[in-house]
């Protein structure tokens, strides 16, 4: 995995698009990093 961007704490309203289809899977962790909320392994 390669960290892409922090989400600021109470961010809401967020927006992810994928503009082309690729091979690439979103993985969001939690703020401590050590537990994956989604996609993670």
């Amino acid at each position: 995995y390669q960290k892409i961007v922090t989400i600021p704490k109470g961010a809401t309203s967020i927006r992810v698009v994928e503009k082309a289809a690729c091979d690439n899977t979103l993985a969001i962790k939690t703020e401590k990093g050590n537990e994956y909320c989604l996609n993670g392994n």
